[in-house]
């Protein structure tokens, strides 16, 4: 049985478990198993990418004239529009949980926990070779997540919000 604590209503609490089903279902990376590239419909604004070796962030989506789509990306040094079947996306390490406001707080031979300041979001780095418990938890509901951009679009599915990252200039925390 569920306890609501005083600053989550119960209405709130059914809206993000409907958003963990969406996640869970809806938001799969389309990535080509013999290629790391990324589908435009897995794109969103603010989603942070790879280009040639850098990090990025997407602001603009767009069809070209045939049925391609392109992106317009941007850093701290230049704004570029590319195939958006050119980026790539970024996997998940240590160092980028820590930049989303995550803190280690488990370690064993078998698996590292990181924990975001609320509560209900964890996740799980498995160092077996099966990688069966590795990704997203949220209300303990595992989440296939791999990279930026997918914890990104669950992110701001979930809490209307980008997630915030600190010490990382392309991404400002959004209210």
């Amino acid at each position: 049985m569920l306890k609501f604590n005083k600053n989550y209503n119960k209405n709130r609490i059914f809206i993000i478990a409907l958003g963990i089903i969406f996640a869970i279902k809806y938001l799969p990376t389309h990535l080509s198993k013999t290629q790391n590239i990324m589908n435009a419909a897995d794109l969103k604004i603010k989603n942070l990418v790879e280009y040639k070796n850098q990090i990025y962030t997407i602001t603009e989506i767009f069809q070209g004239a045939g049925r391609d789509y392109f992106v317009k990306i941007e850093n701290d040094t230049q704004s570029i529009s590319v195939p958006a079947d050119s980026l790539k996306p970024i996997k998940i390490t240590e160092e980028w949980l820590e930049k989303f406001g995550f803190l280690r707080t488990y370690s064993s031979n078998e698996r590292i926990r990181y924990e975001r300041p609320e509560t209900f979001i964890k996740y799980d780095i498995d160092l077996s070779s099966k990688k069966i418990l590795e990704g997203l938890k949220i209300y303990g509901n595992s989440i296939k997540c791999k990279y930026i951009h997918e914890f990104q679009n669950i992110f701001s599915c979930l809490f209307g919000k980008e997630p915030a990252t600190s010490n990382f200039g392309l991404l400002k925390t959004e209210s």
